[in-house]
């Protein structure tokens, strides 16, 4: 992003940047196995997030 700081199109999902994409998926995926994370599959089903409620 610092190369392009007035991006605005979406490269998800551009068939040039699909083996980029890919590959820090996995690095990110690599760490979070590393440090000890559920996958995030798991994560969907099996974390509960309490969110407080503020009232003025």
């Amino acid at each position: 992003m610092g190369q392009r700081p007035g991006e605005t199109a979406n490269r998800l999902s551009a068939p040039t940047d699909a083996g980029l994409i890919a590959e820090l998926r996995q690095d990110l995926h690599a760490t979070f196995q590393r440090l000890g994370a559920p996958p995030l599959e798991e994560g969907r089903t099996n974390v509960r997030q309490e969110l407080t409620v503020y009232t003025r």
